[in-house]
């Protein structure tokens, strides 16, 4: 009777055991993934960075024509 309950307990820990393996390994993944999704993102920003400096630094007031008209119709848009 104990040996059947001392069979049970260590079936159900080491079952615990491979879900807690499973999670934390899920979790790992999900970092991993999150890392490299921010790291495209600041790469792309890099990029868009490097590319808008020269035109807005040229022509700032085309730049800030440009702006206030984007931010005028998203501001018409969405409110």
């Amino acid at each position: 009777m104990a040996s059947m309950a001392l069979i049970s307990l260590s079936l159900s820990l080491i079952g615990f055991w491979i879900i807690y393996l499973v999670i934390q390994y899920k979790v790992h993944q999900m970092k991993k993934i999150k890392n490299e999704i921010i790291k495209v993102a600041n790469t792309a920003l890099e990029v868009v960075d490097h590319e808008m400096v020269n035109p807005v630094r040229d022509n700032p007031k085309t730049a800030v024509l440009i702006s206030s008209a984007a931010g005028l119709i998203a501001g018409n848009k969405f409110l």
